[in-house]
């Protein structure tokens, strides 16, 4: 025994002299550079949690997930052109754990969605396409920047390999959404004339809206759909635990008021649907009458916001009518400009990213309101793209949502947070498809792209647990 203490005893005194030194050597190296102590500061820490990830790769794969709503508050590294944030670091992390993993493994495994050729056809015809793209450079950016995400959805599906892991993903989304919906309706509350200024602009002015951790606030409304939907489901669940209904109901008062805080229209009319399906699958009308006695009782408390509501029942409005602002004129105006750009390449389309310089060349602009990228999925891939990549993607669409819904559908499972997690998968889905037909940015959006990527991850664990 005392033999055993002395070398723990000599380990731990050489670890301390070895930290002592080092220290020694951070402090002086604030004489040559700032930047070559923080390096020599974060360096071991980063060395430290890729050990700890090799053997618990779920840390990884959780710190990804909370970094796609915290990731984003601030940046590590700014910069005008390439600022580094923590969700950047993450994905190069999980990407780089995956690789280590397949490296030290004796005999190379990879878990296959079987939608890889799929992907890869799509991959090649953007390839394709830049070729005649009138916009190559931007393109090439663009589809390197989305190859990246695409491998680290796959990595994720790699790492992902028990339902724990999956469960302590969702309870994590639950809670960090919490926090950016109250940024959200800070964000919103924080001007007084805010609500006073829309209203007198007839809904027209909206600079109020919530843009936490993006700029745009309709991207900020979709973040709350994977959460919302979650927090819906299990609030519905008359077998869940009466503490995991409540943290449902948590999540989903929070995230509705940071929803509405950004006064998205597309974001809001996404939500609504999926929340209607939750209403009829579970066959529990409290979801909807808790949501409006919510809704009443916030207005009792705060009746300022009534104008905030009547702005977003104008914006509501513009999209049938065009009165209110011009985006759904500018909308028309680019769809029918994609169905132009169609007409004239409908084979392959004008190539990646050439809706915008296309439509530049052959439109005018006003300088009061300088839209020219395109604000819907569907005609961005059909005039982009041409007929080949229109059927592609809605083929993989469907893949996509049919193996979302065969999982929902043969659930076996008792556990209810299990069909919670399933459920809002299937809804998320298609808020984000209905989304995007009022928006542009797809394929940038890492947290839709997981989100296709959830169906097969759960599938695999389920297999994997039978």
């Amino acid at each position: 025994m005392s033999a055993q203490n002395a070398i723990s005893t000599r380990i731990s005194k050489s670890q301390l002299v070895g930290i002592f030194v080092y220290a020694v050597v951070c402090a002086l190296s604030v004489l040559v550079n700032i930047m070559l102590t923080a390096v020599l500061v974060v360096s071991p820490v980063l060395v430290g949690i890729i050990l700890f990830a090799l053997k618990q790769p779920k840390w990884a794969v959780l710190a990804v997930f909370g970094s796609l709503y915290i990731g984003n508050l601030f940046y590590l590294v700014p910069s005008e052109s390439f600022p580094i944030t923590i969700f950047k670091v993450t994905l190069v992390g999980v990407i780089l754990l995956f690789l280590f993993t397949l490296i030290r493994t004796k005999k190379l495994r990879i878990d296959l969605t079987g939608l890889e050729i799929e992907i890869l056809l799509f991959a090649a015809l953007i390839s394709i396409s830049l070729v005649w793209s009138p916009a190559s450079m931007d393109g090439m950016f663009q589809f390197v920047r989305f190859s990246i995400s695409l491998f680290m959805c796959f990595a994720i599906f790699n790492l992902i390999e028990n339902r724990k892991t999956v469960h302590h993903i969702f309870i994590l989304l639950g809670i960090a959404a919490i926090f950016i919906a109250i940024l959200s309706v800070r964000d919103l509350l924080s001007n007084p004339y805010a609500a006073v200024q829309a209203y007198m602009s007839g809904g027209a002015k909206t600079g109020d809206r919530a843009t936490i951790v993006d700029d745009d606030p309709n991207v900020v409304a979709s973040l709350f759909f994977l959460p919302i939907f979650f927090g819906a489901s299990l609030y519905s669940n008359r077998n869940a635990e009466r503490k995991m209904q409540i943290f449902g109901g948590v999540i989903v008062v929070a995230c509705l008021a940071g929803s509405l805080a950004t006064l998205s229209r597309s974001g809001l009319l996404s939500t609504g649907i999926g929340l209607a399906i939750i209403s009829f699958r579970m066959r529990n009308q409290r979801l909807i009458l808790t949501a409006v006695i919510g809704a009443l009782l916030v207005l009792v408390v705060k009746p300022d916001l009534v104008l905030t509501l009547t702005n977003l029942v104008r914006r509501f409005a513009g999209l049938l009518t065009g009165e209110v602002d011009a985006s759904a004129s500018i909308r028309l105006n680019l769809l029918i400009a994609s169905w132009e750009m169609f007409i004239d390449s409908h084979l392959m389309g004008v190539g990646f990213r050439g809706f915008g310089p296309t439509y530049q060349s052959t439109h005018f602009i006003s300088s009061l309101a300088p839209v020219y990228e395109p604000h819907n999925m569907t005609y961005t891939v059909y005039s982009e793209l041409g007929i080949i990549g229109f059927l592609l993607v809605n083929w993989i669409t469907f893949r996509i949502l049919n193996r979302a819904f065969l999982n929902l559908k043969s659930n076996s499972s008792d556990n209810p947070m299990w069909h919670a997690i399933q459920l809002s998968i299937f809804c998320s889905l298609i808020s984000y498809f209905i989304f995007y037909q009022f928006i542009g940015g797809a394929y940038n959006n890492n947290l839709f792209l997981i989100c296709c990527t959830l169906p097969f991850i759960m599938n695999k664990v389920e297999l994997k647990n039978k």
